[in-house]
């Protein structure tokens, strides 16, 4: 019994290797024993020093004194390879990482604080960290991502930014890049995202942001204004044409409906306004076009034909260039297709795939805008043949049948259309009729 009691004096005597009695009080949440027993040793007890700042910087950020905590931690920093406790019990290090226990001490210390939420206390104890590393230590690029992570968090863009650059991993740094555009477009940020100048990432945020855009829901988030703006502000003008159109083509794909079509035929005009800011030898874009294969169509294996041979290898994508001149005439089919809801609001103008100018010139006649027909006939060099017979039928019915014809609504047919097209002014004495108006519109295209 002696024997036992004086092993287990020796273990709990305070100049000795061992701190079993400090693990036991915070083991059992006895924070303020652990305080008093700290207080009482640190006026004359030389042994144990560092682990003691760790266990009453435990004790500390369990009462909630998180500052006090922080600067415990610190203080115990020095002495972490000479005590058994926090060499051999808290860090258990391996050969590698014998050369960096300061940093990797903060290190467990920083998880720890994690778990409190105290953010800003986690910054500047990264940073301290940082400090302390040397230069080819591996825990530096970790170190930065907490810095990056917390600031950003907080809203400290600017600092956010400056870890993030600062981080020598690339990977991490790609990591970071790819949270800060996420959260400052979550927070509609988006000019203070655009204007930081992105030394050496440049590529990298646009390729974030196309593959952002490209693979969410067009009604979710829209990443296409964010890319275009981000190329506007720094003069690449065919790029963010050419998102603009990416992003019109999409919308005339994806979402039918007229606020859609509204919403292509801008970015049209912009992809336009902006290819014309362009030196005209410039001035186009690239298009991807998917092309159909057999494999597509799902009629034959992927790897062999239909006598299974093995296949050649198809190319999943071609590249068609589309210069300013064809982007108009698409921008001008969309208007012609706009012009026909406003003129015969059917849900079916809205909805379906594109129409081709055929289509368009053939609905633009039926409903009587022949202006908006011959613009689109002239501009893709089509026949204006069907256009004069459409407007030859209809001022022949309005000579038979007079300009009282009514149509659904009480609105005289002959006004319905005829006052969505350019009609000559002539000097006249007598009234002049809704056939006249008609033929001098026909004599006006023959002239």
């Amino acid at each position: 019994l002696q024997a036992a009691v004086l092993y287990i004096l020796q273990l709990l005597y305070p100049m000795s290797p061992s701190s079993l009695f400090p693990e036991f009080l915070m083991t059992k949440c006895q924070y303020a024993q652990l305080q008093e027993y700290v207080r009482l040793l640190d006026s004359w007890c030389v042994w144990n020093t560092s682990s003691r700042r760790f266990f009453l910087g435990a004790a500390h950020l369990n009462c909630g004194e998180p500052h006090k905590a922080v600067d415990c931690f610190l203080q115990g920093v020095h002495g972490v390879g000479n005590e058994d406790f926090l060499l051999n019990k808290l860090l258990q290090p391996t050969d590698q990482e014998l050369p960096h226990l300061p940093v990797l001490y903060l290190v467990k210390v920083l998880r720890l604080l994690e778990q409190f939420e105290v953010p800003e206390l986690v910054i500047s104890l990264a940073s301290s960290a940082i400090g302390m590393a040397q230069a080819d230590d591996p825990n530096i690029p970790m170190l930065w991502s907490k810095v990056f992570k917390y600031h950003l968090e907080l809203g400290h863009n600017n600092k956010a930014y400056a870890a993030m650059t600062a981080n020598p991993d690339h990977t991490r740094r790609k990591d970071c890049l790819r949270q800060f555009i996420v959260v400052l477009c979550e927070r509609s940020q988006l000019q203070t995202l655009v204007e930081f100048p992105y030394v050496g990432l440049h590529d990298e945020v646009v390729y974030i942001i196309e593959s952002r855009a490209r693979s969410v829901d067009l009604t979710a988030h829209n990443y296409y204004d964010l890319l275009y703006a981000f190329h506007i502000y720094r003069g690449s003008y065919r790029k963010a044409g050419s998102t603009m159109y990416e992003y019109g083509l999409r919308l005339g794909r994806e979402l039918p409906g007229v606020k859609s079509l509204q919403k292509q035929a801008k970015c049209y005009l912009a992809a336009i306004n902006t290819l014309r800011l362009v030196d005209p030898k410039y001035a186009w874009i690239v298009k991807p076009v998917k092309v159909e294969t057999a494999t597509e169509e799902g009629r034959v294996s992927p790897k062999r034909d239909y006598n299974g041979d093995n296949r050649l290898p198809h190319k999943k994508q071609q590249v068609e260039i589309l210069e300013l001149t064809e982007l108009e005439k698409e921008y001008m089919l969309v208007l012609a297709r706009l012009h026909l809801i406003q003129k015969d609001p059917d849900p079916a103008h809205a909805t379906g795939p594109p129409l081709s100018a055929e289509e368009t010139v053939a609905l633009l006649v039926q409903a009587g805008l022949f202006d908006n027909a011959v613009s689109v006939s002239q501009a893709f060099r089509l026949s204006l043949v069907p256009v004069f017979e459409g407007l030859a039928s209809k001022c022949v019915r309005l000579t038979l049948n007079g300009p009282d014809v009514q149509k659904a609504g009480g609105k005289k047919e002959g006004f319905d259309w005829l006052g969505a097209n350019d009609i000559p002014f002539t000097h006249t004495s007598k009234p002049i009729t809704a056939a006249d108006q008609a033929w001098q519109l026909l004599q006006a295209y023959l002239e």
